[in-house]
């Protein structure tokens, strides 16, 4: 083997094995491993071909010959392949055993010359493929293409000249130069996409980067990064300080910025929000995330730089869509709860109350006047508020047509005082009429007060007392001001625990009717029914209806319970006609609500309930009190109208107690008036009741009425009664409500 057999091997072997150890530097470099392992074996076959081998090896040495100078060739095409970014799809195996077909039969022959120029020929091939690909890309790649074409027309010519003994010396040093600058080439082109490789990356990205070193000098930019500093060009930026672009980046801070980027419990990216300016002087909210970037060895800090102009205003719509009330502009509930917080923490001996307002029949005006005039009334008391608090308060808007109003004292001063102050202003303030698109409007407020420390602590718990103190005001009939105490409290507790007993109740049937005789004042004879309810609940025991009553009208719940009783008291009265000939002309009495006679299906409820019971709707009386007539509901006058059209009774309970108006008198078609026990109770001692009994029962004689007595005690009240005309009397003197059974032995055997 000559000297120049040897430096051409020695070649083979070092550049083979820098492609191999760039690929291992670059795991992901494909091509430098292909074109290194094809190379390597492109080498040892070379070796092969010319060490002296015993004749029983021959034919094995010739075979292995052509399979790995064929191998040698397609690993330089799939390297070739991978770099452009494409696969080898042929099918080896077939690919594989033609090849070792040929070289068989080459073997066979025994001429090594023969078989070394099959595997060149296909070599060659290979190596000119390999080339043509390579030419597809830049002139860098068309260069070293047309050199491992070269290289495979010399391959090609050594197959031609292997019968040429010896091969002249000229064709040994173009193949050596040709391998030499193709392999050189072929590392050229790995280091050179490596380092083209990140660029390339972050060329078109969105966001701005750029890599800078610890002295600030920015080392590398992309074009986005250029366009969010206003420049057309990365090159503009590249060599500059980071200053000239962050100037409150200063040499103290990129040092401690490198010390972070150093140390492995830091969380990259580090993130960091600035604002900033272009050289055009447009002022804008730059977003930096930060990475440590390693180059050569060196540590470098890569920066993805974002314009956020647009996420700043989403986030600051979103903070006034959660801070800001949208129709009154007021402060909302988040901002309050947000703000109670605060101040809690900051002043946490200051005293204050919190007034809970709510505006009074606000849904009427909604249903009457329109949505949109019902907004403007929000907007112009949120405006009538504002001006009657001092400047240290603060109003909110809670939600719907609920208003709190925070009002701070001096310590000392006593924050009772100063609410109830400020409610007084605020009830004679509302007297006024608010004019809403020429309709003059006047609205009263239900407000609750509260007061810290004394009453509560903690903002959900301020919020929640001021709340049971409204609805306490609601209740005691609205347009005042309550103080909440302890019993309202235990008050709204109860309430809770029966709601949640009153949801399940109607499912476990734990609901039953008594029923309490309604007799002819003169002949004593029974003549209606009033079907009372009572309920045994599972978790409570038993329950009073005043107890449980409120709670459902307030959790709507006595729609389905009004229904329930309505079904069941027809049902009865069906069976007792059906069961007694004594009860055919007994007529039953229901109390309804105002939120069963508001329902829409209510008047198809009373039909269905007579008519599954075969009853005539003379046979139902529906008792309402005032309170519910004083709402002046379209929907319930509409209803009650329809229903006495029908023949369905309608009876006014409770009369006198407090909100009754003649003028509904004339309003509402009414067949009987039942006179409050509060009359009734005191007939044989008070003259002044003696004179109103007399008079409510000659009015209602006058009007057509059936005038009922309810609470009816004693034997003088009944006799009184039936003097000054009553028709009908109620009452625990005549009998206590009883269950059916026992309501059915005593009057209808």
């Amino acid at each position: 083997m000559d000297h120049f057999l040897v430096a051409s091997l020695l070649a083979d072997a070092l550049l083979g094995l820098a492609l191999l150890l760039l690929w291992r530097v670059q795991p992901d470099n494909h091509s430098a491993l292909y074109w290194g392992l094809g190379q390597m074996s492109l080498g040892l076959m070379t070796l092969l071909y010319y060490l002296p081998a015993p004749e029983s090896f021959l034919f094995f040495r010739q075979l292995l010959i052509v399979l790995g100078l064929l191998a040698g060739g397609l690993l330089y095409v799939q390297g070739s392949l991978a770099f452009i970014g494409r696969e080898l799809h042929w099918r080896w195996p077939g690919l594989f055993a033609l090849v070792a077909g040929i070289g068989l039969l080459v073997g066979i022959a025994y001429s090594a010359p023969l078989a070394g120029g099959v595997g060149l020929l296909l070599l060659g091939a290979c190596l000119m493929w390999s080339g043509w690909l390579l030419s597809q890309g830049n002139h860098s790649y068309r260069l070293v293409g047309l050199l491992l074409a070269l290289r495979g027309v010399l391959n090609l010519a050594f197959a031609l000249a292997l019968d040429l003994h010896p091969i002249p010396p000229v064709m040994h040093l173009l193949a050596f130069l040709a391998k030499a600058a193709c392999l050189l080439g072929l590392i050229y082109l790995v280091l050179a996409e490596a380092r083209q490789r990140f660029p390339n990356a972050v060329r078109f990205l969105a966001d701005g980067i750029w890599i800078h070193d610890e002295q600030g000098r920015i080392l590398l930019a992309n074009p986005a990064c250029a366009r969010l500093f206003g420049y057309q060009e990365p090159l503009l930026l590249e060599g500059r300080h980071v200053q000239d672009f962050l100037p409150f980046v200063g040499q103290t801070s990129l040092s401690k910025l490198f010390v972070l980027l150093q140390q492995e419990e830091s969380v990259f990216p580090l993130t960091y929000e600035h604002k900033v300016q272009d050289h055009r002087g447009r002022r804008f909210p730059l977003q930096v995330k930060l990475s440590p970037y390693w180059q050569g060895g060196q540590l470098l800090a890569l920066a993805q730089l974002k314009d956020i102009s647009v996420r700043k205003r989403q986030q600051e719509l979103l903070e006034r869509a959660a801070n800001v009330d949208e129709v009154t502009g007021l402060a909302s509930r988040h901002a309050l709860t947000r703000r109670l917080h605060e101040w809690l923490q900051a002043e946490p001996d200051r005293p204050f109350a919190l007034l809970f307002l709510d505006l009074d029949h606000f849904k009427r005006v909604n249903d009457t006047l329109g949505h949109l005039l019902g907004d403007l009334l929000l907007q112009v008391s949120g405006r009538r508020l504002q001006q009657l608090i001092p400047a240290e308060a603060f109003l909110a808007r809670f939600g719907g047509d609920e208003f709190v109003i925070r009002l701070p004292v001096a310590p000392g001063e006593s924050a009772q005082t100063a609410g109830l102050a400020l409610g007084q202003q605020i009830t004679e303030a509302f007297r006024q009429p608010f004019v809403l698109d020429t309709q003059h409007v006047v609205v009263t407020l239900s407000m609750g007060l509260v007061c810290y420390p004394e009453q509560a602590s903690e903002p959900m718990v301020l919020l929640r007392h001021a709340d049971t103190a409204m609805y306490a005001a609601k209740r005691a009939g609205r347009n005042q001001l309550c103080l909440f105490d302890k019993r309202l409290a235990e008050a709204a507790h109860d309430s809770l625990l029966l709601d949640g007993a009153l949801r399940q109740a109607l499912a476990r049937q734990e609901f039953s009717l008594v029923y309490q005789p309604i007799l002819l004042a003169e002949a004593g004879a029974l003549c209606k029914v009033e079907a009372l309810i009572r309920w045994h609940s599972s978790s409570l025991g038993w329950v009073t209806p005043d107890r449980f009553i409120p709670v459902a009208e307030e959790s709507g719940l006595i729609v389905p319970l009004g229904r329930w009783v309505l079904q069941e008291a027809c049902r009865q009265l069906a069976q007792w006609r059906q069961d007694y000939p004594a009860a055919s002309g007994l007529r039953m009495s229901v109390n309804v609500a105002a939120w069963q006679l508001a329902d829409a299906d209510f008047v198809a409820d009373v039909q269905a309930a007579l008519s599954a019971n075969g009853l005539l709707p003379e046979a139902l009386e529906l008792e309402l009190t005032e309170r519910t007539l004083i709402a002046e509901d379209p929907t319930i006058e509409r209803n009650l109208t329809v229903l006495r059209q029908q023949g369905v009774k309608v009876a006014l309970d409770d009369f006198g107690t407090g909100f009754s108006s003649l003028s509904y008198l004339s309003r509402i078609p009414l067949d009987t008036l039942k006179m409050d026990r509060s009359f009734i109770a005191e007939l044989e001692t008070s003259r002044r009741c003696r004179d109103l009994a007399l008079h409510i029962i000659a009015m209602g004689r006058s009007l057509g009425l059936q005038l009922v007595a309810e609470g009816v005690e004693t034997a003088g009240q009944a006799e009184t009664l039936t003097s000054f005309g009553c028709h009908l009397l109620q009452g625990y003197h005549l009998s206590r409500p009883l269950p059916p059974a026992e309501l059915a032995e005593r009057y209808f055997r």
